[in-house]
């Protein structure tokens, strides 16, 4: 891994997640860092074998300093062990929704349930999206009323609707708790289409458009009235 020299204040993620049960794996990372650097390193590893089997993970790492060059290494699971939680935010904070997602959906229940709750609601609400819905249903079982409504403020109600497809039902009754009454009927209404038909993929939240609107009047528009803008 190469960092250009004078590059200042980036973060370096290396993210390493196990599924499988029965593996020793082991990764070698070289970092080149150049002159005048002064960034942060962050390692999370995630072991989560769903087949009783035991994994581990080694990674080992070398570090080549150019002239003035600082380096700060983090380790996610260490952050969380020591319960460093200040460190620990402001790292993920800067993390996109995907790679939030991908750490969770591999921390074991109790780290994936501090990680999520470090989370500002916006992010949070956007990485809860893109998470398995193994580990949507454990959050859900586990939230406080109150931390899952303000989530559920931050979703898109198509996707709302097709997360309940993969919940059980006491999930989906405590999901449906939390949403508005005019989100409800606008679910309800999504979940009426069939299966995989364009109704049922399609979002309720829309913005009309005058035709002779040039593209910057358009993107005004949608920027001041639309429901995510």
């Amino acid at each position: 891994i190469h960092i250009k020299p004078n590059t200042i204040g980036e973060k370096v993620f290396i993210p390493a997640c196990i599924t499988k049960g029965s593996v020793n794996d082991e990764v070698y990372n070289d970092f080149y860092v150049g002159e005048n650097c002064d960034v942060t390193i962050v390692a999370g590893c995630g072991v989560h074998t769903a087949d009783g089997h035991d994994s581990r993970h080694h990674g080992i790492h070398r570090f080549f300093l150019k002239e003035n060059a600082k380096v700060l290494y983090e380790e996610i699971c260490e952050l969380l062990e020591n319960r460093k939680f200040n460190t620990l935010r402001s790292i993920i904070t800067e993390m996109n929704e995907v790679d939030i997602a991908a750490l969770i959906d591999e921390a074991t229940p109790e780290q994936a349930i501090i990680i999520f709750r470090l989370l500002p609601k916006q992010l949070a609400a956007e990485s809860f999206a893109y998470m398995d819905s193994d580990t949507r249903e454990r959050l859900v079982e586990v939230l406080a009323d109150r931390e899952l409504r303000l989530v559920m403020q931050e979703l898109f109600v198509d996707d709302v609707a097709n997360m309940l497809e993969e919940m059980p039902a006491n999930v989906v009754k405590k999901m449906l708790r939390a949403t508005s009454l005019e989100d409800r009927r606008e679910i309800n209404q999504i979940l009426q289409y069939p299966e995989d038909s364009a109704g049922s993929v399609l979002t309720t939240e829309c913005v009309m458009l005058k035709a002779g609107a040039t593209v910057n009047e358009a993107f005004d528009y949608i920027r001041r009235y639309g429901p995510d803008k």
